[in-house]
């Protein structure tokens, strides 16, 4: 992705949430991130994943819910959603064919909160 796109996605990002994501670049900590508690019931399939895969996720009340991914550098790479839903089970595709292989990380915030994060090994 260009530095353009990114740029202009991480407008979208809140002041807090783009500390969080900060935070999440200098620390590396898993557990702080919402590994430990999956309120969201965040998943990916298939997983490991050639060039697109199908993220899952549930809300248990109407709430404002931003899925982001990012690279273990901290680099945000894409917004996948960023829209008010009411509660029930939800998926988005995430196109991973326009990057390198690896590892990512998809974070999901509710109402601006990190509630939980997974990884999407790209193979």
């Amino acid at each position: 992705m260009d530095k353009k796109n990114t740029n202009s996605e991480k407008k979208n990002l809140s002041e807090e949430e783009l500390k969080k994501l900060q935070e999440i670049q200098q620390s590396k900590g898993f557990n702080e991130l919402g590994m430990s508690s999956p309120e969201m019931n965040l998943r990916s399939f298939p997983n490991p994943v050639k060039n697109s895969t199908s993220i899952k996720y549930s809300v248990n009340t109407s709430s404002q819910v931003k899925i982001v991914a990012f690279d273990l550098q901290g680099k945000l790479i894409r917004v996948l959603v960023d829209k008010k839903l009411e509660q029930g089970t939800f998926e988005t595709n995430f196109d991973l064919s326009n990057l390198a292989q690896g590892t990512y990380l998809i974070a999901a915030f509710k109402n601006g909160q990190v509630k939980q994060t997974i990884k999407v090994v790209k193979n």
